[in-house]
């Protein structure tokens, strides 16, 4: 439906603008027909080697890119791993000084940890007597 359309639309122009497509015929069949044609293929030639030279380079950058993402991927791999280990190191070592310093603190009187507290603070104990 669509295709019928769009022929219908081109054939209409082909019958307005006859004269444009019998000039690029004609075009056509100039350079064709020359005899000195051997140019054209070489000129074609040299143009696909540049292009497979092109594509070369950037599959190998594509590559190397690549590469190097890889790369940085697996180093944050490693340096994050190592990070986690020695947050779980510091942690274990955090906890059992806490572990040791509660242990402590049990250890003691009442009396001696306000004592402490009150050396830490800079308060004054004033202790009432009930005589």
């Amino acid at each position: 439906m669509i295709i019928s359309i769009f022929l219908k639309k081109i054939w209409g122009y082909a019958k307005k603008y006859w004269y444009v497509f019998a000039l690029a015929a004609t075009t056509v069949l100039f350079i064709l027909m020359r005899k000195d044609n051997s140019h054209l293929v070489e000129v074609l030639k040299f143009k696909l080697e540049k292009n497979k030279e092109e594509i070369d380079q950037l599959n190998a950058i594509k590559k190397e890119k690549s590469t190097k993402q890889k790369n940085a991927e697996l180093q944050a791999e490693k340096e994050l791993k190592r990070i986690k280990e020695e947050y779980k190191l510091a942690k274990d070592s955090l906890d059992s000084k806490k572990k040791q310093d509660v242990e402590e603190l049990l250890k003691k009187t009442p009396e001696e940890l306000s004592d402490e507290v009150a050396k830490l603070m800079n308060f004054k104990i004033i202790t009432i007597d009930e005589n």
